[in-house]
């Protein structure tokens, strides 16, 4: 098939005609027939002969599907000419790419728990160490473990093949094939993968039309919340740089069910605005911004391009009270943030909202006394003293007051 001269003569024809009525016989090595089909479709003169090899290959795509993808998604980022066309075949096979993606997906969720009890996770891929990985996996004799899942080299290789394809028109065409597995893969899968997923679905969404667009926005915005707290400075900044994008999106219908989902994500975006990474910190109250875009909120869009950030918790307050209890069950978690500025937010932010419930006696209020307790103990005086403060403020007698605005009511609660 690597001779131009006879390629598309009788004989390699019949050849193949031969191959493909008894595979089970012919073709058991995947990865070379594989790396041979693709070698030799620049030199398909014909369109019979590039027929018969598109039909071989897609006979090799059903019999190896993750082996397939690993070499095509290879070829895409050594730039081979035909990896355009080859994606689109690969499209035309939804059952396939959904599997393929599935078992990406579960296998990251092992390697992911693996990790997690063995130690720490392994770094991102270096740059330079791609190409070295490349030249390891073309003579690597089985890029399947035997029980059909790729292993972990090859799991990175389809990651990055779908950031390189992600580039092409043909994937954004196709999304609805692949985004039920990247969803997937976005939620179990280490920062690095979560990383390339976003970085794919980025670039697909910033070539459909709007409408498709905001309809795929509103669903990924719920994925994109945990991904606030990552470890990874990178991978915070990334994602919630995402979620303004989602936000400018909508159009419609979605523009409702949008604004549900995007109340969900205003705490963290307020306890991110003290982010020590100066990038996420300024990535959050962009965020932010856009939020207040959506919701149609003057007085938060005028505190932010004013920058008079001290104001924007009790700001959220004003603006929806019946949310203060889940304002708490949202800003809990915060108070054990390895970052002592989150953490202080998070404390001040809580004392705000005790004060508007210091007449009620609610479940949170055990919550938020076991959960401020140990920061009492801080290393970081500010986050010990405020902790102390506001768990004092809990405990006191209530004292009726008489009704007055709530930034003055509540400033006693800020340092």
């Amino acid at each position: 098939m690597g001779d131009a001269n006879i390629l598309d003569q009788q004989v390699p024809s019949s050849l193949l005609d031969v191959a493909l009525e008894d595979p089970d016989v012919w073709l058991t090595d995947a990865p070379k027939i594989v790396s041979s089909i693709l070698e030799s479709l620049p030199y398909c003169s014909t369109q019979a002969a590039w027929e018969r090899a598109e039909s071989l290959l897609r006979l090799m795509t059903n019999l190896y599907p993750t082996t397939v993808v690993i070499l095509l998604c290879k070829a895409a980022l050594q730039g081979d000419s035909t990896a355009p066309e080859l994606w689109e075949l690969m499209s035309s096979m939804p059952e396939t790419l959904a599997k393929i993606l599935e078992d990406f997906a579960n296998l990251l969720h092992r390697q992911c728990f693996r990790c997690s009890t063995e130690g720490p996770r392994t770094q991102p891929m270096a740059s330079s160490s791609r190409k070295a990985e490349w030249e390891e996996l073309a003579d690597e004799p089985d890029l399947e473990s035997h029980q059909g899942c790729p292993n972990v080299r090859t799991a990175r290789l389809l990651l990055e093949g779908l950031v390189g394809l992600s580039q092409r028109v043909e994937m954004a065409r196709n999304i609805e094939l692949f985004l039920p597995g990247m969803m997937k893969i976005l939620q179990v899968g280490s920062e690095d993968a979560k990383m390339k997923i976003l970085l794919a679905l980025q670039n697909v969404l910033r070539q459909l039309k709007k409408s498709k667009a905001s309809f795929i926005a509103v669903q990924l915005v719920g994925r994109l919340l945990p991904l606030f707290d990552s470890e990874c400075s990178e991978l915070r900044e990334l994602s919630i740089r995402m979620l303004a994008e989602l936000l400018q999106l909508v159009v419609g219908r979605d523009e409702k069910r949008m604004r549900k989902e995007v109340w969900r994500a205003l705490v963290p975006l307020l306890f991110r605005m003290n982010d020590q990474v100066p990038s996420v910190a300024k990535a959050s109250r962009e965020a932010l911004l856009a939020a207040a875009e959506l919701l149609k909120w003057k007085t938060l869009k005028h505190l932010l391009q004013r920058e008079r950030l001290w104001e924007l918790g009790a700001c959220l307050l004003q603006k929806s009270r019946s949310r203060a209890e889940d304002f708490i069950h949202q800003s809990l978690p915060y108070l054990q943030d390895p970052q002592a500025n989150v953490r202080l937010a998070a404390v001040r932010f809580i004392g705000l909202i005790t004060r508007r419930l210091r007449e009620q006696t609610t479940d949170s209020q055990a919550d938020i006394l076991s959960a401020l307790q140990p920061l009492e103990n801080d290393w970081d005086i500010s986050v010990s003293s405020l902790a102390a403060r506001t768990t004092s403020l809990l405990r006191s007698p209530c004292v009726q007051q008489r009704p007055r605005g709530l930034l003055r009511a509540l400033r006693c609660c800020w340092p």
